[in-house]
């Protein structure tokens, strides 16, 4: 089980934690990423988790619809543009849970 971890800024550090990681978005032209917030609906998110049963999953079914989970379709939901090979992916298919 993993716990959630989190930290607590007092108002003067958010300020400038915050002002930092917006130069971030814009240097890597996340913006959209950052500013797209949809609503949401707790049960089909918690529904989603349920049915995410192993990494190995490409799709997850929620609802009958059978959802993608790979980088083109968040991509996509994103409005970001597709990399086939960037250093992220390559990290991400190197991972061997067993020895997180």
């Amino acid at each position: 089980m993993h716990l959630e971890k989190g930290f607590t800024l007092k108002e003067s550090n958010y300020r400038d934690f915050m002002t930092r990681i917006r130069q971030v978005a814009e240097a890597l032209n996340w913006e959209l990423f950052c500013e797209k917030r949809p609503n949401v609906d707790k049960e089909l998110v918690r529904e989603f988790y349920a049915n995410l049963t192993s990494s190995k999953l490409t799709e997850v079914p929620v609802r009958g619809i059978k959802v993608p989970i790979n980088s083109n379709a968040i991509n996509e939901f994103f409005e970001l543009p597709d990399f086939e090979s960037d250093e992220y992916s390559y990290l991400m298919s190197n991972i061997e849970p067993e020895k997180l």
